[in-house]
């Protein structure tokens, strides 16, 4: 054991000593100590706390009971913050106190200051009394900033900055109005997030509805300016294609057409050119089909049949040989005549068909040359049609997104929650009367030590004065009672050594 160490054990046991010599005294200052501190914290004012959370914006759609919620890394901590000073601002505290009006409750208006406040108070008051100019505006101004004052010493807003989660607690005497606040400041701060949500899609309503009103109006002049385009041009559309393109396809198809007849005809008029010419009728020729020659066909086969039935029982010279003879000549050359009328038909039609086609040769040209025209036409319609065409998509972005902010108009939904509300406590959180009394006691016994020390020392200063009095050679040399004042170990040490007590310290008493 050190020296130091020692010396601190000594003067434990000496101070030990004099508490037990002296207890009497230790016992009555501590008693009436810790009697008054008693007395003091029974009269302390007993606050109850109430506490509601609050799901801070940007943690929607988190779980605000999850393990931790912690703050991810897309969530912002300066908007935390910022939403955290929005909470403890002047502004929700006025609206707090306005909508449960806190101004008259005297529950909440009652002060129960500590000493040192009252003191700092009235040293305030004092100096504004000795300035006339401002006492008056401080009294009369002073009132609403004081019971902010008074409202925010008495609510605390706080995060821990390791979840989305901002927690009012607000400590009053009364239980039952401390949850009300609490739940009043977290239902103020989202209805004012409501009502700024509001303001904005109202400034953003009136600008969308003058974008869709100017939208819609270019609109219906780019669409005018299309149809009034196509129509001058030709252009109007019709089954998905335009006048120009419909009219050149239908005459290239008539004129296909009438070029088939042509071929058709051409070969029908070859085919009887040849048999006018003196060749043979095909027994498959379509010619056979033509009423009149299918009839003279079967007299012509009827005579011939004749003629050859005659042959075969009458002699060559036999004048009914000779009538049958002369009755198929006559039956052939009617249809060598009828034949050539029909080619005579047969021309006639060709010739109207070629110049039907030469008309539709022309007519084609002509078509195309009006296709050409309105193919250059439509480059301009395109440009037109574009135009149209960005407006539209312009004109269908603000309609849909106006008619988004009338649905969310119509469902305010805040992206802060009050997740916890906050309930009337059943016990009061201060003051903590175990531990003030447990440090009360402390105290009391400390002090009951001290006045017992000061009655040791004062008692040791009158030995010393008697022995000083006193001359040394009549010290007696076996008187000592067993009473000895022991000096602190402090005032023996010097210079790190322990010096022994002086002889005027073992006096008997």
């Amino acid at each position: 054991m050190d020296t130091r160490t020692e010396t601190g054990f000594s003067d434990t046991l000496r101070l030990a000593g004099i508490g037990w010599k002296r207890k009497g005294l230790v016992l009555l200052v501590g008693g009436l100590c810790f009697a008054a501190a008693c007395y003091q914290i029974s009269t302390l004012p007993r606050e109850y706390q109430a506490e509601a959370l609050v799901l801070l914006p940007g943690a929607a759609g988190q779980d605000p009971f999850e393990a931790g919620n912690r703050i991810t890394p897309s969530a912002d901590p300066f908007a935390i913050r910022s939403a955290v000073e929005v909470l403890a601002s002047d502004e929700m505290s006025r609206r707090v106190i306005d909508r449960l009006s806190l101004a008259a409750n005297k529950a909440f208006t009652t002060e129960h200051p500590s000493v040192f406040a009252r003191l700092k108070r009235q040293a305030v008051d004092g100096i504004r009394r000795l300035l006339p100019n401002t006492s008056a505006q401080a009294a009369s101004g002073d009132a609403p900033d004081r019971l902010i004052r008074l409202y925010q010493s008495r609510v605390s807003v706080f995060d821990d900055g390791k979840s989305m989660i901002a927690r009012i607690v607000v400590r009053l005497p009364d239980a039952a109005l401390a949850a009300a606040i609490a739940n009043a400041h977290a239902s103020a701060f989202i209805d004012g997030e409501l009502e700024a949500r509001a303001q904005s899609q109202q400034q953003i309503g009136s600008w969308l509805d003058d974008e869709l009103t100017r939208n819609s109006a270019q609109l219906k002049i780019s669409e005018a300016a299309v149809q009034a385009f196509r129509r001058d041009n030709g252009l109007v559309l019709a089954k998905g294609s335009t006048g120009a393109e419909q009219n050149l396809a239908f005459i290239s198809e008539r004129l296909a057409q009438v070029r088939g007849d042509i071929a058709a005809r051409s070969a029908r008029r070859d085919e009887l050119r040849h048999i006018v010419d003196g060749g043979e009728i095909q027994g498959t020729s379509e010619i056979w089909a033509i009423p009149v020659l299918a009839k003279l066909r079967d007299q012509q086969v009827e005579a011939r049949a004749n003629l050859n039935r005659l042959q075969r029982v009458l002699a060559a010279d036999n004048p009914s040989i000779e009538a049958a003879r002369q009755e198929l000549a006559g039956v052939d050359e009617t249809i060598r005549q009828e034949l050539a009328r029909v080619e005579q038909s047969y021309a006639a039609d060709l010739a109207t068909a070629t110049a039907e086609e030469q008309a539709l040769e022309r007519q084609v040209s002509d078509a195309a040359a009006r296709k050409s025209a309105s193919d250059e036409a439509n480059i301009g319609l395109s440009t037109l049609e574009a135009i149209t065409n960005a407006r539209r998509v312009a004109y269908d972005s603000v309609l849909n997104r106006y008619n988004t902010l009338l649905a969310a108009k119509g469902l305010q939904i805040p992206d802060t929650r009050l997740v916890s509300h906050a309930v009337a406590p059943s016990s009061a959180s201060s003051p903590k009367t175990s531990l003030l009394m447990a440090i009360s006691l402390i105290i009391s016994l400390a002090i009951g030590l001290g006045a017992a020390l000061l009655v040791e020392a004062r008692a040791a200063a009158r030995l010393r004065r008697a022995s000083s009095a006193r001359p040394e050679a009549e010290e007696p040399a076996s008187g000592w009672t067993g009473e000895t004042v022991y000096p602190l170990a402090a005032d023996r040490v010097h210079g790190g050594a322990v010096r022994p007590a002086p002889a005027s310290s073992r006096l008997t008493s």
